[in-house]
């Protein structure tokens, strides 16, 4: 410790001799074992620099202390002019609120009409929900029916989507009528199912890291107005943000996969 602390002072007064052209700067001195981090804090005098040092093992984990660590909040007044922090929140929470809602309607072990209503129909003219084009009912405990006579050049548009959705289903035309059985809840069913929402739960994760590039971005472009402390200060804001949510869909996905693996429950017993 005693030579880093001596390397470092022998460096103070060379950096300070440079004044204002490292303003702002970091300094990393890589050796064999150590890293070095020297952030130099220039004042209008380059004489009354002052060198801050901290010191790790080279390739050590971060200590339990640091993974607990907050995020530093900045205040909405300070940021106000590179980033909204309540938009970029709102932003993240329009993908949870999506893959939550997908979860409920696609990812259940027992088809009910209400199940398949909001799945989407592919047609020439665009995409619909079923429920916009057909009338689904519960025939028996085994048996869903649904009419598309409203809208019969839909009739295999409906098939297919319905054979394309996460419950995967194959249903029999009859004229303008479909008939749907109920599946039986299979161990193959359940693991089908486990893997939806295993894609599903990435492909939000997915979504609010684009959300994340897009506020980066923005911080980005404040370079000349703003000092690279404080910008960093609000990259790593948006970084904790985007964690603390990212958990949140972990923890959907997980709570999902246990939802499915559990015994169902007859609803018509």
């Amino acid at each position: 410790m005693a030579q880093l602390s001596s390397t470092v002072r022998r460096l103070v007064p060379v950096l300070a001799s440079y004044g204002s052209l490292l303003k702002g700067r970091q300094l990393t001195i890589l050796s064999r074992t150590q890293l070095i981090y020297v952030n130099q804090h220039i004042s209008f005098q380059p004489q009354t620099l002052h060198a801050v040092v901290t010191f790790r093992n080279y390739g050590s984990k971060k200590s339990k202390k640091d993974k607990g660590k907050k995020v530093e909040m900045l205040k909405d007044e300070e940021i106000d002019g590179i980033i909204d922090k309540d938009k970029l929140e709102e932003d993240i929470k329009f993908y949870v609120h999506k893959l939550k809602e997908k979860f409920m309607r696609e990812l259940s072990l027992q088809i009910t009409p209400i199940n398949l209503d909001h799945i989407m129909i592919d047609t020439k003219e665009g995409k619909f929900h079923l429920n916009d084009i057909a009338i689904v009912s519960l025939k028996d405990p085994k048996l869903i029916l649904i009419d598309v006579s409203s809208y019969p050049k839909y009739v295999k548009n409906v098939r297919d989507s319905l054979i394309k959705s996460a419950f995967n289903l194959d249903a029999q035309i009859s004229g303008t009528t479909l008939h749907l059985p109920i599946p039986t809840v299979t161990l193959e069913r359940r693991q089908n199912l486990i893997k939806v929402a295993t894609s599903m739960a990435e492909k939000c994760k997915a979504d609010i890291r684009n959300v994340q590039s897009k506020y980066r971005k923005k911080v980005q472009s404040a370079k000349a107005q703003y000092s690279k402390d404080f910008l960093f200060k609000i990259d790593n804001m948006i970084n904790g943000i985007i964690k603390e949510y990212t958990e949140i869909v972990d923890q959907m996905r997980d709570h999902k996969h246990q939802e499915l693996q559990e015994e169902s429950v007859d609803i018509f017993s």
